[in-house]
C-alpha cells in the first residue's frame, strides 16, 4: 500500500512539473480523489465469507426472512480492487494563456506621413479680380469739392505673379470738350488712383498656367455739373402770340436749347415741332456717364406716335398742350404740357409726366431761321 502511494504521489509530481500551473491544479485535484478512495478501501472491515443465514442466526434479535433475494447472495470468495487507478495523459496538452484574448481589428488607423516625406503640392487655381472702393463691376463716386475725388484699387490675384500683369486706365471724360486718355499703372496689390468727372476704366492681363486672364472694373465720378450747358444762357422776352392760332404756328420749327430737371444738372436737346402734330426730341450729351434723354422719360428714337398739341391759349398768353411720350416697348404715355410761352425765336414749356413728375423744363432757341 505504502508502495502505491509513493508512486502515485511521483507521477503527480512529474504531472506538476511538466504543465502549466492550471493543468497542474487539475492533476492535484485527481491525484488527492485517488489516495483517498485507495485509503478508504484500504481501512474499511474485511468482509466477511460466513453466508448471510449464518450471520443472521448468530444474531436473534434480527428476524429471520423465510429466503434470502438471489441478489443478496454474497460471493464466497469476495476479491478486492487490485488495480492500480487510472489517469487521463496529459501529453501534449497545450498551456492555458492567462492574457486577455486580442481584440478584434476595427478600423484601420489613418496613415502616419514620415516627416521627411514633403506634403503633396496642390494644384493650382489662377484667378484675377479688379476693384476700387471695394466695389467690383461698376462703382460711383461723388467729386465733393474741386474737380476730382480718390479711392483705393486693388488688384486680387491668386497663384499668379502679380508682377508680371499689365494694368491700365482709361479715361472717357464728361466733359467734351477735354480728349480721353489710357495711362499704364504698376501692379501693385493696393493703391490711390485719382477720379475725375467721367467714366474710369481699369482693366488687368496676367499670364498664368491656364492662358491669359483678364479682369476689369468702371468707376463713374460724378460732379453733377452741367457740360455741354455750363455757359447756356437764356433770357426771356415780351411774348409774341396773341390767340391760339398764333402760338400753335409759331412754335413749327427746329430748336436746340437745354433743359432742367428736378434730378439732373442741365443737359442739351434738339428739338423739332412739325406742323401735322409729329415732333422729334433728341439728347447727344452723355452726363456723369448717363446718356440723357431729350423728354426724360421715353427713348429719343423717332416714332409716328410721338404726336403733340397746343390745346389752349390763356389770357396771360401762355399755353396749354400734350404731348405723347413713347417708351422703348412701344407703350405711349400722354402728359401735359403747361406754360407754353413764345418770343419769337424764343421758346420755353414745362412738361408734368402723369400729371405730377417735373417740371422739365425746355428752353429753346429757334435754329431753321422762321
Amino acid at each position: 500500500m505504502i508502495q502505491r502511494l509513493s508512486d502515485l504521489t511521483s507521477r503527480t509530481s512529474s504531472i506538476v512539473r511538466s504543465h502549466s500551473r492550471i493543468a497542474a491544479a487539475v492533476a492535484a485535484v485527481v491525484a488527492t480523489v485517488a489516495v483517498f478512495s485507495i485509503g478508504f478501501a484500504a481501512t474499511r472491515p474485511a468482509v466477511s465469507t460466513a453466508p448471510v443465514a449464518a450471520v443472521l442466526q448468530s444474531n436473534p434479535s434480527l428476524p429471520l426472512p423465510t429466503a434470502a433475494p438471489a441478489a443478496f447472495a454474497s460471493s464466497s470468495s469476495p476479491i478486492l480492487p487490485s488495480a492500480e487507478p487510472k489517469f487521463a495523459a496529459f501529453q501534449g496538452s497545450p498551456e492555458l494563456s492567462l492574457e486577455s484574448p486580442e481584440a478584434t481589428p476595427g478600423e484601420p488607423e489613418p496613415t502616419v506621413l514620415d516627416e521627411d516625406e514633403p506634403y503633396p503640392t496642390p494644384e493650382p487655381h489662377p484667378s484675377v479680380a479688379v476693384q476700387v472702393g471695394g466695389m467690383p463691376g461698376e462703382a460711383g463716386f461723388w467729386i465733393r469739392e474741386g474737380t476730382s475725388v480718390q479711392d483705393v484699387l486693388h488688384l486680387i490675384t491668386q497663384d499668379i505673379d502679380r508682377s508680371e500683369c499689365s494694368l491700365t486706365q482709361s479715361y472717357a471724360p464728361d466733359d467734351p470738350a477735354v480728349a480721353p486718355w489710357t495711362k499704364k499703372l504698376p501692379p501693385l496689390a493696393q493703391q490711390k488712383v485719382t477720379l475725375t468727372d467721367g467714366w474710369h476704366t481699369f482693366a488687368a492681363s496676367c499670364p498664368s498656367t491656364s492662358g491669359k486672364l483678364t479682369a476689369s472694373v468702371r468707376a463713374i465720378a460724378m460732379d453733377g455739373k452741367p457740360e455741354a450747358c455750363k455757359d447756356f444762357e437764356f433770357a426771356r422776352g415780351e411774348i409774341t402770340a396773341t390767340s391760339h392760332e398764333e402760338l400753335a404756328a409759331g412754335v413749327v420749327g427746329k430748336w436746340e436749347g437745354c433743359v432742367g430737371t428736378p434730378w439732373t444738372p442741365l443737359y442739351s436737346v434738339s428739338v423739332t415741332l412739325r406742323e401735322d402734330g409729329t415732333y422729334t426730341a433728341k439728347s447727344d450729351e452723355v452726363l456723369d456717364g448717363n446718356r440723357m434723354i431729350a423728354m426724360y422719360y421715353g427713348m429719343d428714337e423717332d416714332s409716328p406716335l410721338k404726336m403733340y398739341s397746343i390745346t389752349d391759349f390763356q389770357a396771360s398768353g401762355l399755353g396749354i398742350g400734350q404731348i405723347d411720350v413713347v417708351f422703348d416697348v412701344g407703350s405711349v404715355t400722354r402728359d401735359e404740357l403747361r406754360n407754353v410761352r413764345l418770343m419769337g425765336n424764343k421758346l420755353e414749356f414745362e412738361m408734368f409726366h402723369l400729371g405730377q413728375y417735373g417740371p422739365i423744363t425746355f428752353r429753346l432757341n429757334r435754329v431753321d431761321g422762321g
